[in-house]
């Protein structure tokens, strides 16, 4: 696929030992390329950033960089400071933001939101959540009764963080606030 655009994944990190090996390596089975994985680790301490190194070694490619770097501890602790610090240095023109508890079932995924974002500055994905954390089930539980089941996951022109990025402050809900 030479003379693609670079797509730039950009993933927040903390204790994710037994989700996050599943989310990248179904990232490295995408049909897209040239790829870009950041990894912003917020303190992990249960291994996630050996497994990620190790997944890393093994997978490294022209066209497919998995970058894992640590959240700095003098900066606030959110989701939307870590997808805020890798935004405006990350490589790609469209970014995607995933959680490190998914799994990507459709090994077009990446092409196809790349491909959406040509005509659109930003697009959502609903994705079923895993169930595996409480915050999780009251999530769900109240998306069932607001009608909107599961999670929505974007896909973003660069050129949209040019003016503003997440607000720090909030603990999650960043993308819904952004948006």
């Amino acid at each position: 696929m030479a003379g693609n655009k670079v797509v730039s994944i950009i993933i927040p990190t903390r204790n994710v030992r037994t989700t996050v090996a599943d989310l990248i390596v179904s990232i490295t089975q995408q049909s897209y390329r040239p790829m870009e994985v950041v990894i912003i680790d917020g303190g992990s301490t249960d291994g996630t950033i050996d497994i990620l190194e190790e997944i890393k070694r093994k997978n490294e490619e022209k066209e497919f960089k998995l970058k894992i770097l640590k959240e700095e501890a003098s900066l606030v602790r959110s989701p939307a400071n870590v997808r805020n610090i890798r935004i405006l240095d990350s490589l790609g023109e469209y970014i995607i933001f995933l959680d490190a508890d998914m799994f990507i079932i459709d090994k077009d995924f990446v092409e196809k939101v790349r491909y959406t974002l040509d005509d659109n500055s930003w697009v959502r994905v609903k994705a079923r959540p895993m169930f595996d954390a409480m915050i999780e089930k009251a999530l769900v539980a109240d998306s069932l009764t607001s009608g909107n089941y599961g999670h929505w996951f974007c896909g973003v022109r660069r050129e949209l963080f040019k003016e503003r990025l997440f607000d720090t402050n909030l603990g999650f809900a960043e993308d819904a606030d952004f948006f």
